[in-house]
């Protein structure tokens, strides 16, 4: 009698092991980005949003690390129940800025003990006022001119311009600080539309178009010179001014000058296609 006790007991104990197993088999959760944030482009203190579909509880470890590096930013961690919702999480780096990766680590899948799973999201991280993109375009554009050829410049200048890209820099260069004009997009309201034109004979003119509809089109001559010795191009005449020229290539001049208060401005004009 006793060993037949003994077998029920442990028959019970059995199944209900087995039930145990059943019950966490095909069981998973499901955290992804949300929708709203698919453009993987954010600003240092925004909140980035998950959202979670899950089936059993876990603990969500988020963490912001540095791209193609093991440097990590930020790590905080959630704990999650049973259904669904949205996920938050603020995004804190200290002032970096560029290309990261937001980790999240969580139980996904509980068949045969739960299986931890760890999934990565591309994304930029800047700062508000920075001008982060405005600056990779316009130094993708300036590498493309670094390496012209100072002698030649004045025989390959002949042709006309519009005034492409208008920008103020920091002390050094490295930054721009107020966009005026970026790659062809106005940042500013009332800005003229200028244009210049290089003669091969050293004649040229420079032509503004004032944003207010009710004011002409006014334009002036200029004789232009270029030494390459200090990269120095000079318009004289009806328009003056002296420029550094600093980049140059088929389609593009990029233009740089401190001015009497200070301000570093770069001028990058852009080859016309008509």
């Amino acid at each position: 009698m006793k060993k037949l006790v003994y077998c029920l007991v442990a028959m019970c104990c059995v199944l209900s092991f087995v039930g145990c197993d059943k019950e966490f088999e095909n069981k998973a959760n499901i955290i992804r980005l949300s929708y709203e944030n698919l453009t993987h482009r954010f600003f240092n203190g925004d909140d980035v949003a998950f959202y979670y579909e899950c089936q059993f509880a876990t603990d969500v470890k988020f963490e912001i690390m540095v791209n193609n590096s093991s440097t990590v930013l930020h790590t905080e961690t959630a704990s999650i129940t049973p259904g669904e919702g949205i996920l938050t999480f603020n995004l804190e780096t200290g002032g970096y800025e560029g290309q990261a990766l937001l980790c999240l680590t969580y139980h996904q899948m509980s068949s045969h003990g739960k299986v931890v799973s760890t999934h990565w999201y591309e994304v930029t991280i800047t700062t508000r006022g920075s001008w982060y993109y405005e600056n990779e375009a316009v130094n993708e554009l300036l590498e493309s001119c670094k390496d012209f050829d100072a002698e030649t410049l004045a025989e390959t200048i002949e042709g006309e311009y519009e005034r492409y890209s208008y920008l103020k820099y920091n002390d050094d260069w490295s930054k721009i600080i107020e966009p005026y004009r970026v790659i062809g997009y106005d940042y500013v309201e009332g800005l003229a539309y200028e244009k210049y034109n290089f003669n091969a004979d050293g004649t040229g003119w420079h032509s503004v178009n004032p944003a207010e509809p009710d004011m002409e089109t006014m334009t002036y001559d200029f004789n232009w010179s270029y030494d390459a010795e200090s990269d120095q191009l000079t318009l004289s005449g009806e328009y003056n001014h002296k420029w550094r020229v600093t980049g140059c290539n088929d389609n593009y001049i990029v233009l740089d000058e401190t001015t009497t208060n200070g301000d570093n401005l770069r001028t990058i004009l852009g080859r016309s296609l008509l």
